[in-house]
């Protein structure tokens, strides 16, 4: 996506992109902040959307793309031949992680991307804390250094080295195959990955459910929102934004809309095509749509970034014992401050 992001920016700088570009809501920050897209005021009734949809892809108080679906979101899958239900809250989740983990025999209870913020940005959630904080006014501002972010950090500590629940290190493909294998009844993964696991268990098989709650504060874990949008060109002439405008109507019809369900297995965008029969009877979606009820908007601003390239080295550092949370909070705060300002040079 990356590669995606700055060859567009590259073909729009030089007066050569594509007047649609369909891709993932943190292209918002970068487009706009370059100036290379438009808000979607002129092109779309904005009524007619999710707020999460909408919230990915705010900057300044205007939406800087055009939803086509929502989600993108983490879930907890579990295994339904190993467990009965999925556990509704972290007290639950250690006890059944616990009963299934032989650490010397490569099993644990639960599996998942364990250094990698956009996995760790729930568990933030669930104490109270979040990457950004906004004022009332629209000022964003970076919030890593806080005691909400050290108690989550300390969560996450103590499922590896006092519960010993989670293997000792663990990448996105070290959890999918603990998972597939039946060497772990729970697994946190992404919307993206239903179908996989559906075909690699079985359909009878697979649970999706909620990310749990958090009991030490009654809160519930809140994975990042996003979606998949289109990004329209800045600065076309009437007749293209015309024909723009037609095509962005159709994309976002009730029709196609419902089509993002039945055929992608994605939450559509629109509030007319969510609330739909034709939605609504979808069983396989609407444990992902459940699984996103306590969900926040990714945000889309600059500081986001600059805050996933802080949070990822600190919180290796945690997970391999060479950092305690206290000093991992400050040093992603100030590692976030110091790339954000090299983002706005």
């Amino acid at each position: 996506m990356e590669d995606l992001r700055n060859r567009y920016t590259t073909f729009a700088t030089g007066g050569q992109a594509a007047e649609i570009l369909y891709g993932p809501n943190d292209f918002a920050g970068v487009f706009a902040t370059a100036g290379l897209i438009d808000p979607i005021d002129d092109y779309v009734d904005q009524g007619r959307f999710t707020k999460p949809a909408l919230d990915a892809v705010q900057l300044g108080g205007k939406h800087m793309a055009v939803p086509l679906s929502y989600g993108n979101h983490l879930m907890l899958f579990y295994n339904k031949s190993m467990i009965s239900e999925a556990p509704k809250t972290t007290e639950e989740l250690v006890a059944v992680a616990k009963e299934h983990s032989e650490p010397e025999k490569n099993v644990y209870g639960l599996a998942f991307f364990q250094n990698e913020p956009f996995w760790f940005a729930p568990i933030m959630g669930g104490f109270g804390a979040w990457p950004l904080k906004k004022s009332p006014s629209g000022d964003v501002q970076i919030d890593l250094n806080s005691e909400g972010v050290v108690k989550a950090l300390q969560f996450l500590k103590g499922l590896k080295f006092d519960e010993k629940v989670i293997p000792d290190e663990c990448d996105y493909d070290c959890a999918k195959g603990l998972f597939i294998e039946e060497k772990s009844p729970l697994t946190i993964s992404g919307d993206w990955t239903v179908a996989e696991y559906g075909e690699a268990l079985g359909k009878d098989k697979l649970g999706i459910a909620p990310l749990p709650q958090v009991s030490a504060t009654g809160q519930h874990m809140s994975p990042m929102l996003s979606g998949r949008y289109m990004f329209l060109l800045a600065g076309m002439p009437e007749n293209k934004k015309q024909a723009v405008a037609k095509f962005v109507k159709f994309m976002t019809s009730e029709r196609v809309q419902i089509e993002v369900g039945e055929l992608m297995n994605r939450i559509p965008a629109t509030t007319a095509a969510l609330e739909s029969e034709a939605i609504r009877s979808l069983a396989d979606l609407q444990p992902v749509i459940a699984a996103a009820e306590h969900g926040r908007a990714m945000p889309a601003e600059a500081e986001m970034r600059a805050a996933w390239d802080a949070m990822r080295p600190a919180l290796q550092k945690v997970m391999s014992g060479d950092l305690e949370p206290e000093n991992a909070a400050r040093l992603m705060q100030q590692s976030a401050l110091e790339k954000l300002a090299a983002l706005k040079e």
